[in-house]
């Protein structure tokens, strides 16, 4: 009786140990995205799947109780990052047989002995629904311009519209507002918990002719959660003998990148 409790102990952990090890492996091997989700409250999750295409279209699969599913379940809305680049998409679940069906012959036609092993894995846990990733039209958004209190239209300053203050955001960040500055030139930062900036640049917005809205997009990394800041601001042009330039500081959750 010991000696068949051991062995089937010792049968369970290398079936951990194989369990473990496959799915890093099977990354190497498989294409993985980038599927960002969104809570209730619109904070963004960053998950790594792997897709495939059918008729022209991503698909990707997963379990009804990983925290991707449920958002996706709850909000479609979602954004995928292939390629290196963003795009809106709708998350559609299947529960129909014949898309897991059509999943798994892509997948098997494509990956072949490496993906009947990780499907047997999965199974011996429990099946994955496919998800489809329709494209989504980008919302169209009002300019954060519109309108300018005229105390402002009359002003040098500085606006950030979104994110708003306190927003949890990944890589890479959004940032929209309205300005009006000398030259038209906003600078910004994004600083890291430290203080030290973890991105920057600068982009055009409004200038002598009146305001204007401005929007710019920077790519950031950090290896944890962490309280940071977005300064957005203008250069002082008078060398401090005028009135001070515009600046903007949002408080912001900065996240790093899906493992």
């Amino acid at each position: 009786m010991r000696r068949a409790a051991r062995i089937a102990l010792g049968l369970v952990a290398v079936g951990v140990v194989v369990y473990a090890s496959i799915f890093p492996l099977a990354e190497a091997f498989t294409e993985i995205v980038v599927l960002r989700s969104f809570d209730a409250d619109g904070s963004p999750h960053d998950t790594r799947l792997t897709v495939i295409d059918r008729d022209g279209t991503p698909w990707v699969r997963g379990r009804p109780y990983r925290g991707w599913f449920r958002r996706v379940e709850a909000e479609p809305r979602a954004d995928l990052r292939r390629g290196g680049v963003w795009r809106p998409v709708r998350a559609s679940i299947s529960r129909d047989p014949a898309d897991a069906a059509a999943f798994d012959v892509i997948m098997l036609e494509r990956y072949g002995l490496l993906y009947r092993f990780m499907d047997l894995m999965a199974r011996m846990s429990s099946t994955e629904i496919p998800v489809r990733l329709d494209p989504r039209a980008a919302p169209a958004k009002a300019s954060p311009c519109d309108p300018v209190d005229p105390v402002l239209a009359g002003s040098a300053f500085v606006l950030v519209t979104a994110p708003a203050p306190g927003a949890r955001v990944a890589s890479p960040l959004e940032v929209r507002g309205c300005s009006r500055t000398f030259e038209s030139n906003v600078v910004f930062e994004l600083r890291g918990r430290d203080g030290r900036p973890v991105a920057s640049g600068h982009t055009s917005g409004g200038g002598v002719d009146g305001a204007a809205s401005f929007a710019f997009s920077a790519a950031f990394s950090v290896p944890e959660a962490q309280l940071g800041h977005l300064v957005v601001f203008a250069v002082d042009a008078s060398d401090g003998e005028g009135f001070p330039p515009g600046r903007a500081v949002v408080p912001l959750v900065l996240l790093p990148e899906a493992p």
